[in-house]
């Protein structure tokens, strides 16, 4: 157990760690809400840290093998190798359509 609450706690300094050092990246296409509660959010995290099974509502969760893994993270999004108007077309006479879409994880327009 004691290993595990270990690896949480490094755990927490990565993320925290990649949170400080791109936190321009990472907010720069956000709107003023979405930075404060993401501000807040890592104060939060800051405060409590990862779960761990110590904490009663966590108790039987395991996420030993979560630990093992190794994740990517991207600060800027991919170009769309197909444009956004072709992926979506609406057939219907006199129906005006917006189109909002997610492109691996990051919000996509036409505009870029």
């Amino acid at each position: 157990m004691k290993e595990t609450i270990e690896k949480y706690e490094l755990l927490d300094d990565l993320l925290i760690g990649h949170f400080e050092r791109d936190k321009g990246k990472i907010a720069a296409y956000d709107i003023e809400k979405v930075s404060r509660l993401r501000e807040t959010a890592m104060l939060a995290f800051k405060q409590s840290g990862f779960p761990d099974s110590s904490i009663e509502q966590w108790r039987h969760t395991d996420l030993e093998a979560l630990l093992e893994e190794s994740f990517n993270y991207y600060l800027q999004p991919a170009k769309a190798d197909r444009d956004i108007e072709e992926m979506f077309q609406c057939d219907v006479h006199n129906f005006n359509s917006d189109i909002v879409s997610m492109l691996n994880g990051w919000h996509f327009s036409k505009n870029g």
